[in-house]
């Protein structure tokens, strides 16, 4: 072979070995960032949502209703924080209601639910970053779903009123789960739905519900203290201010594989 022939080829060579090392840096780049999975609480995280009535004032209808129902009222004593005590009261008619009544009881257990949940995403509000943040985790390649204690009504209603509906690739509803949070069920389903390992992913909220959840689920919480107890500030991997803290966040961790 001719000289320049030979330095033709080693110069080819050299081209597609540089061409194959940068593929493979872009593959492992992508790799890095697919595993970057980022789930987000809705109502007080990414929207402001309030109903016809006070929280306190649901709490004390669905515990009349609930006792109407034929839940004792020592399950339902046992606490006085709202979702608690939905899932003390789920978890005993599903013990003891036989199939018949259990599905009566969550018809009208649903009812009551859903008058409220509807009317606060018909009123709720899109907090001012929550745009701009899932457009930029969207850019870096972040995986964001939604874990929600409201329906998949209200869910829909608030996703199509203010066009954030395109952002996630998995919502679950507490229609998916027997058990809300602060139980982890709901993010585990969610994963289970991405295909992803639970220790891969970062958990958005806004309360200590939210935190049990991420931390039962071996998740990295990141609170939105907004108007959070100190309890759930001590609970967080991270405590911050507004969402567009957030890509700093996941872009600084590096997960193990």
């Amino acid at each position: 072979m001719h000289k320049n022939d030979w330095a033709a080829s080693a110069q080819l060579t050299l081209f597609y070995n540089n061409r194959q090392k940068r593929l493979q840096t872009i593959c492992y780049a992508h790799l890095v960032v697919e595993l970057k999975v980022v789930l987000f609480d809705l109502e007080g995280t990414l929207v402001k949502a309030w109903g016809p009535i006070t929280i306190k004032e649901l709490r004390n209808r669905t515990k009349s209703k609930l006792l109407e129902l034929g839940i004792p009222s020592r399950i339902l004593s046992r606490t006085d924080k709202f979702t608690i005590m939905l899932n003390a009261a789920t978890k005993y008619a599903d013990n003891h209601f036989d199939p018949n009544r259990r599905r009566l009881f969550k018809i009208e257990f649903d009812k009551v639910l859903k008058a409220y949940e509807v009317s606060a995403a018909q009123n709720s509000v899109l907090f001012n970053e929550t745009f701009r943040v899932l457009r930029e985790l969207k850019k870096i390649g972040a995986i964001l779903g939604i874990v929600t204690n409201t329906s998949r009504e209200a869910l829909e209603i608030i996703l199509s009123k203010h066009s954030i509906g395109e952002f996630f690739q998995v919502a679950i509803t507490r229609e998916d789960v027997k058990q809300m949070k602060p139980n982890s069920e709901g993010i585990q389903l969610a994963l289970e739905r991405l295909h992803r390992e639970n220790d891969n992913f970062f958990f958005v909220g806004d309360s200590v519900f939210d935190v049990t959840a991420a931390t039962n689920a071996k998740g990295i919480s990141i609170l939105v203290c907004r108007n959070c107890s100190s309890k759930a500030t001590k609970l967080a991997n991270y405590t911050i201010q507004s969402l567009l803290e957030i890509p700093k966040i996941v872009n600084e961790i590096e997960y193990n594989e």
